[in-house]
């Protein structure tokens, strides 16, 4: 059964775009980046709500919305690697690039993602302290948070640049390489959080 391609402006026979199933991965990233810039955005322009889903300590920083301008300017440039990756395929330099930024993209966040969820799981379990004390549902608030919303958000979006990458490849065994090189690279990047060194 022959492929169908995106129709208008993408030219049924452009190759220069992929192909319209292998364009969910590179969209579904490119979103998932756009909806995690609103908070920040929100934080960055002076909102004050939402707060109690942050550690303290980090709000009453001098440069808390400097902060969240640069997450917010990081997490638009993630969202574009999905575009860039559909409109690289005929632009090998191009996706040569793109498909980088999505290893150090996959490494970094999935990492982080997995590392956050072990620590704050031992967190809340009582089995590691909370700087320096005992878990406490209304003290740290920020930790459950942490838990079930920011810690997955980083592996999703690590998942989506493994995914959004591998599609871009034009074949199988391609795919496969690059699946064990992103998961290798990962693995690599939370052993540096077990040892101390998170991103």
């Amino acid at each position: 059964m022959a492929t169908t391609t995106l129709p208008t402006p993408f030219s049924p026979h452009d190759d220069d775009v992929l192909p319209r199933p292998a364009v969910r991965w590179p969209l579904a990233l490119c979103a998932w980046s756009l909806l995690s810039v609103l908070p920040h955005l929100y934080w960055a322009l002076g909102g004050d709500e939402l707060l109690f889903m942050v550690k303290r300590s980090a709000v009453e920083m001098d440069d808390w919305r400097a902060i969240n301008w640069a997450a917010s300017v990081v997490l638009m440039g993630a969202a574009l690697i999905g575009p860039a990756l559909i409109w690289s395929r005929a632009r090998p330099r191009l996706r040569a690039a793109t498909l980088v930024m999505c290893v150090a993209g996959a490494a970094i966040a999935a990492s982080h993602g997995a590392f956050g969820i072990i620590y704050r799981a031992l967190d809340v379990a009582g089995l590691s302290s909370v700087d320096g004390t005992a878990f406490d549902a209304s003290r740290h608030e920020w930790v459950v948070w942490d838990l079930v919303v920011f810690e997955p958000w980083f592996l999703i979006e690590g998942v989506l640049f493994v995914a959004a990458g591998a599609v871009a490849l034009t074949t199988t065994p391609a795919r496969r390489r690059w699946t064990a090189g992103c998961l290798a690279a990962i693995g690599l990047a939370t052993l540096t959080g077990l040892l101390g060194l998170r991103v």
